[in-house]
């Protein structure tokens, strides 16, 4: 393709790529600044497709800030870009109302997803989210198609998880959306079981998120013991944050009066002012979430609600942290629990799980290689990518 036989919404920023294959990503979130999960999983398939030596082209709404201080960043993780207005009608005959209050397709992105795929280069296309699946209607049958769920939409409901409108739907209204591909890709092997239920005529596999480069982050010195939660200011990280401020902080900072708690990433914005107790830091968001890392001790994950993977807990088991987590956290985590991190059952718990480990330097230390291990044995990207590269090399009659 060139630049004048596209639609105004192409830009192309990266030299040409001489590939055999082409593949289209479709995202309803801007990948940059990476300070969300969603976006570390996003980024990280781009990442793998361009290793897997694919051509990558994203597909995204308009940002509400600038997209230029961010090209660099674009250039490292796809081949060309392009910006879709959200809600603009492209051309009469792509207008549609949407599905349900979940379906966030418009006809100006189905316009521009079938103009891309006139390129016979162009071999599959990937929707982020169920939001985006009804667009894959307009893909050619030739192309395969898949929906990267990052979680099932609907167990947020069964969980009543106060979310905005379009992040809520029923189970029938999810499997009417991601019947429009090929290829359902699930993020834990709960999910993907819910899943294969949900819609048994298709294809269901999992794919995680993967740990690219494991670091050993560094130990603390002659420290205060620290604890390190981090989170997007979402629901459930808030919910959980709360939570563990007045349920079990209270009694770890008694225990242990020296112990220190920070609180990093967009989850300090959604928290009250006075609920920052004593031993506690909000740092909000970070631009180094390494140095935070170097900082801890433990890795805490207190949430008690939420669908999908905990990101948090990947990045803590591939810095090689203690992580201390709730059940809910642990979904879908590779490993031993007790050997690799602990899991408890209730915030409760938590108090007293990291009471022991403060006042026990050993057993933090040994749990952080075991964590360490378990990221670098379980998380290595051709594992966790290894499913998805397969399908997507099935024709794509065989892959339903």
């Amino acid at each position: 393709m060139n630049a004048r036989s596209c639609p105004p919404t192409w830009c192309p920023i990266s030299e040409p790529k001489q590939t055999s294959r082409t593949a289209i990503v479709l995202c309803h979130i801007a990948l940059f600044p990476c300070t969300q999960g969603n976006r570390v999983v996003v980024r990280q398939l781009l990442g793998q497709l361009r290793a897997a030596k694919c051509r990558v082209i994203l597909v995204m709404p308009t940002p509400r800030a600038s997209i230029e201080p961010f090209l660099e960043a674009y250039r490292d993780v796809c081949d060309e870009l392009h910006v879709v207005e959200p809600g603009l009608k492209w051309g009469a005959k792509h207008a549609r109302p949407t599905l349900c209050a979940a379906d966030r397709g418009t006809g100006h992105l189905d316009a521009v997803l079938e103009h891309l795929c006139t390129d016979p280069a162009v071999q599959m296309c990937i929707a982020q989210y169920v939001h985006l699946a009804s667009s894959l209607a307009v893909v050619p049958d030739h192309v395969r198609t898949a929906v990267m769920t990052h979680d099932v939409l609907h167990r947020l409901a069964d969980q009543k998880v106060n979310l905005p409108a379009f992040r809520q739907c029923t189970a029938e209204q999810e499997a009417m959306l991601l019947r429009h591909a090929d290829v359902l890709i699930a993020i834990n092997a709960a999910e993907r079981s819910i899943l294969k239920t949900l819609i048994p005529d298709r294809k269901v596999i999992e794919v995680g998120l993967a740990v690219e480069s494991p670091r050993r982050s560094a130990v603390p010195g002659d420290t205060p013991p620290t604890i390190l939660f981090t989170g997007s200011g979402n629901p459930m990280n808030v919910d959980g944050v709360s939570r563990f401020l007045t349920e079990a902080w209270p009694q770890v900072h008694a225990a242990v009066p020296d112990s220190r708690l920070l609180i990093a990433g967009g989850v300090c914005e959604m928290l009250e002012d006075d609920s920052a107790p004593s031993g506690v830091t909000m740092l909000g968001i970070v631009d180094d979430l390494d140095a935070c890392y170097d900082r801890a001790h433990v890795v805490i994950n207190c949430t008690i609600m939420g669908t999908g993977l905990k990101i948090k807990c990947i990045e803590a088991l591939g810095c090689g942290k203690a992580l201390v987590t709730t059940a809910n956290g642990a979904e879908g985590l590779p490993g031993q629990p007790g050997r690799d991190y602990i899991v408890t059952e209730t915030i409760a718990d938590m108090a007293a799980t990291l009471i022991e480990l403060l006042n026990t330097p050993d057993r933090v230390a040994s749990l952080a290689r075991a964590a360490f291990s378990c990221a670098t044995n379980e998380l290595e990207p051709a594992k966790v990518y290894q499913p998805l590269l397969e399908a997507l090399s099935s024709p794509a009659q065989q892959v339903k």
